[in-house]
């Protein structure tokens, strides 16, 4: 930029040269200029001449004057030359100054109040800042605002005005800073220094004062290195603001001027403390002995009002007696908390001797505190059976009232919502209770009533579960009140309280019996209901046959299955000597199922053998065979439809099968199926005697060739079974005569002809013989 400027200024004096007009031009010299006017000719010639020159040569012409002077165009690139070398060297000077960028950097990249918002700088941290920038401060302070470079002069002032607020940016945040936290940390110091030093400097007028004077003294002993630690940082923070001419308000620095004085009174204190401890321990002991020994005597005095005769007498009434042992419970818990401190301070005084005294006490013969201690372990021993002896005579007090308030509840309460599980757990828990006070307490007339009216409920208690079992019916009421000799209105005011009073609990064996054959009933009950419930909700699995319009049963293997367990059930159901009231029903389902048995396995071989011929009578050349069997088929075919029809609109699978006449219609079915089955066989037996071969094939085989009489093709399928490697039989249909069997073909694809006379001609058995004679005969040739 500073190169093109100067081209420019050398331009703007090219330009300045050109700006003068031609002399010759000039009209004021123009008489000067121009020829004589009595020369005509010459004149013409020459103002012509003159013209043609001016107008294809400018003037003043800059290119001529400087383009083409070669002086002129050396001056211009020197000068340029020249000034493009003290540009360099002002560029070599103002690397110097990029250390100050640097710093300007830095100090962009430290952000004070963020840093001290996460957390608060160490004293080191605050130093380092501050040290860091204010060296910064001071070398730009110390920056060459001028200096000549060559032809330049180059100024800094504005570069240093620039870089200047970024380190005093940072020392003015430190600067708000720092004596906010020293102020902050002095103060907090100098308050636990305060305190600590009033209460080690206040002497203690009793045991609890020195207890709390020695706990205070142990704790600043071992805090001790820590306000060291605190004194050192606060120490060093307000040298760092000194050091750095940090402003600090004057009643901040006085409070910082009493922060040394006041530590190393409380040094001092905590050691004139210590050394006054061991002399302290051995005057307070002694103190603490006598009031041991007070509070012993208090003791003495709980002791006896507890163990005293009146508190266990029959006649006492429960509430004012356990009025009585709360006021005891709260006298005896003050000298409780009395044995545990006192306890605790004769400890706290072992444990608070210096080795050296210990070590002389010893020497001397004198076991300091061991005396007390052991009085006070004694004491809490004593405090502790105290206690004890008071719990189980609060405990038999407070049972007896407890136990008074459940029976007057379960006599009042309805007794179809009393629970005999709740009952059961606080009886167990009683029974429990009196056991514990039999053996804690003395011999007394309270704890054997309480027991007697415990276990008296107790032994009563079957006749309470027998009662409130579910499984009673009216029957079971009434053999209930036969047993008391009284009749019961079980209405919502029956309550136990009514049947305590008929004196129920002496028929207990009687009423027990009567409960346990209602439960016996209700198992049978509820065994026979599940096979009831479960035959009423079960159909037949039913699916779609060939036939559009009927179903068959599918998968009958669960039913059978759950037919077999119900006829056990009913089995053990019939065998209970509990089976009275239900007996009827038990032997109608029973009879039922017994009946759906006997139905469902005619049903199914029904089904079978339906399905075997059904296939087959559909097929017209059997029907033209055997005319006789179907017809009979018919008449079955239509008495099964009309039975899957019904099962159909009403699957269930027992009012089916035990539905009027269609066990007798089954059996009949079954007889006529098995006569056809037989007249069947008799049948396949002569096509088989015809030709012996037809024994290789199986019924069905045998069945689908016959079916399919007049088609010679129908027996393809089934060559091989009858012809040893005769895999198919060339047949030819003729137009006007019976196909002709032409050849037969091996598993190889090997022919071998037929004679032409060979025809597949009326019944298959009487063509396929004449197919094996002919194959002999071909054989033989």
């Amino acid at each position: 930029e500073f190169e093109n400027g100067l081209l420019n200024v050398i331009y703007g004096f090219e330009l300045a040269a050109a700006s003068f007009k031609s002399l010759v031009r000039d009209k004021e010299l123009a008489v000067y200029t121009t020829p004589p006017g009595s020369d005509v000719v010459f004149a013409l010639s020459r103002d012509v001449e003159e013209e043609e020159k001016a107008q294809k040569v400018p003037w003043p012409d800059t290119e001529l004057l400087f383009g083409e002077d070669a002086d002129y165009q050396s001056d211009v690139s020197h000068t340029i030359q020249l000034v493009k070398d003290e540009a360099d060297s002002v560029l070599n000077y103002a690397k110097k100054f990029r250390r100050f960028c640097k710093m300007v950097d830095r100090s962009r990249g430290v952000n004070v109040d963020g840093s001290l918002k996460e957390r608060e700088w160490n004293t080191e941290e605050f130093y380092a800042v501050l040290n860091l920038h204010t060296e910064q401060v001071l070398e730009m302070n110390d920056m060459v605002l001028v200096k000549r470079v060559g032809l330049f002069s180059v100024e800094t002032d504005g570069f240093q005005q620039a870089s200047l607020p970024f380190p005093q940016q940072v020392l003015s945040a430190v600067g708000r800073h720092l004596p906010v936290i020293a102020a902050r940390r002095n103060d907090a110091l100098l308050t636990v220094i305060k305190h600590a030093s009033r209460k080690l400097d206040k002497t203690p007028e009793s045991v609890e004062d020195f207890v709390e004077h020695l706990v205070f003294l142990a704790r600043m002993a071992s805090d001790i290195t820590s306000l060291e630690r605190e004194y050192v940082i606060v120490t060093r923070l307000y040298s760092i603001a000194r050091n750095f001419d940090l402003p600090i308000p004057p009643e901040e620095l006085a409070l910082y001027q009493m922060l040394m004085p006041s530590f190393q009174h409380l040094k001092s204190t905590i050691l004139y403390c210590e050394a006054k401890r061991d002399e302290n321990i051995q005057r307070f002991t002694r103190e603490l002995e006598e009031l041991i020994s007070n509070v012993r005597r208090e003791l003495v005095v709980i002791k006896n009002k507890v163990r005293s005769p009146i508190l266990l007498e029959a006649d006492n009434i429960p509430q004012v007696t356990i009025e009585t042992l709360k006021f005891l419970s709260e006298e005896l818990e003050a000298i409780t908390t009395k044995a545990k401190s006192y306890a605790s301070y004769q400890e706290r005084f072992c444990n608070s001797m210096s080795a050296t005294f210990q070590k002389k006490a010893l020497v001397e013969g004198k076991m300091v505190s061991s005396q007390g201690s052991a009085q006070a372990v004694s004491l809490q021993t004593e405090v502790t059976e105290v206690d004890k002896d008071l719990a189980l005579r609060r405990l038999l007090w407070e049972a007896t009232q407890e136990w008074q308030g459940l029976v007057e509840q379960w006599e009042a309460t309805p007794f179809d919502l009393l629970s005999t599980e709740n009952v059961q757990k606080d009886v167990t828990r009683f029974i429990q209770t009196v056991y514990l006070l039999e053996k804690g307490l003395p011999p007394n007339r309270v704890v054997p009533r309480l027991k007697q009216r415990v276990t008296s409920f107790k032994l009563g208690m079957p006749v309470i579960t027998s009662l409130r079992n579910p499984a009673l019916r009216t029957r079971h009421w009434e053999a209930v009140q036969d047993v008391i000799g009284t009749r019961l209105v079980r209405d919502k005011y029956f309550t136990l309280g009514n049947l305590l009073q008929l004196n129920v609990f002496q028929h207990k064996e009687k009423i027990s019996e009567i409960s346990s054959q209602a439960s016996n009933e209700a198992t049978l009950e509820l065994m026979l209901q599940k096979v009831m419930d479960f035959w009423n909700y079960t159909d037949f699995n039913l699916k779609a046959h060939s036939s559009r319009d009927i179903a068959v049963i599918a998968g009958a293997d669960d039913i059978i299955t759950a037919l077999e367990e119900s006829q056990v059930t009913l089995a053990n159901i019939r065998g209970s000597r509990f089976v009275t009231p239900i007996k009827a029903l038990v032997e109608e389902w029973d009879r039922k199922l017994h009946l759906f048995s006997r139905t469902l396995d005619e049903w199914l071989m029904c089904q079978r053998n339906w399905l075997y011929l059904e296939t087959i009578f559909t097929a017209a050349d059997i029907q033209r065979q055997l005319p006789n069997e179907a017809r009979l088929f018919a008449q079955v075919d239509k008495s099964w439809r009309d039975i899957m029809r019904r099962t159909i609109d009403k699957p269930n699978a027992v009012k089916a099968a035990t539905a009027a006449g269609v066990l007798e219609v089954l059996q009949a079915s079954n007889f006529h199926l098995e006569k056809i089955h037989r007249c069947l066989e008799d049948y396949l037996e002569t096509k088989r005697l015809v030709f012996s071969r037809f024994y290789f094939l199986s019924n069905e085989d045998l069945l689908d060739i016959l079916a399919n009489n007049k088609n010679p093709n129908a027996v393809q399928p089934h060559l091989r079974k009858c012809f040893d490697n005769i895999h198919q039989l060339e047949i030819v249909r003729q137009a006007h005569s019976p196909p002709q069997i032409q050849f037969m073909i091996s598993e190889e694809g090997e022919t071998v002809n037929l004679p032409k006379t060979l025809r597949a001609r009326g019944n298959v058995e009487s063509w396929l013989l004449n197919v094996e004679n002919a194959m002999y005969e071909t054989v033989k040739l």
